[in-house]
């Protein structure tokens, strides 16, 4: 659940902030997950991500793909939106390319972020990160 921040406020947000702010379809728990990794920020902030992989064969060779990503976070606005990027960056694409992404690959897809909530983004990207390494870990 989003927590209170004295530092968000409406105003805080630009507009493609506020978008994935306002109608997170990719907050909550995922029961079949492949993965699971949490991180807290520095601020208390926490994060959970779950991750579904899908294995395709591409010109004879097995590859993994982001399937689904779910995320929990007991973080403000700034985590809620985060999370809701990266989660839908990373769906459909290569597990080498989404281990790849940057906090500032997902503020530019956010067009922005208040330079106080780039630690948010930073929670969200290792979050699933680590998610991603538990799960190359285990396969």
């Amino acid at each position: 659940m989003e927590r209170e921040c004295h530092i968000c406020t409406p105003q805080t947000y630009n507009k493609e902030v506020l978008k994935y702010l306002k109608n997170p379809k990719n907050m909550g728990a995922m029961k079949d997950a492949d993965a699971i990794a949490e991180d807290v920020s520095f601020c208390g902030d926490s994060m959970k991500m779950y991750v579904k992989i899908e294995k395709k064969k591409i010109k004879g060779k097995e590859k993994a793909f982001v399937k689904d990503v779910k995320f929990e976070t007991t973080g403000c606005g700034g985590a809620v939106a985060t999370a809701e990027a990266i989660s839908e960056f990373a769906k459909g694409k290569p597990v080498k390319e989404v281990k790849k992404v940057s906090a500032g690959k997902i503020i530019k897809i956010l067009r922005g972020l208040p330079e106080q909530k780039v630690h948010c983004c930073e929670m969200s990207v290792r979050t699933l990160q680590k998610a991603l390494a538990s799960w190359e870990n285990e396969n």
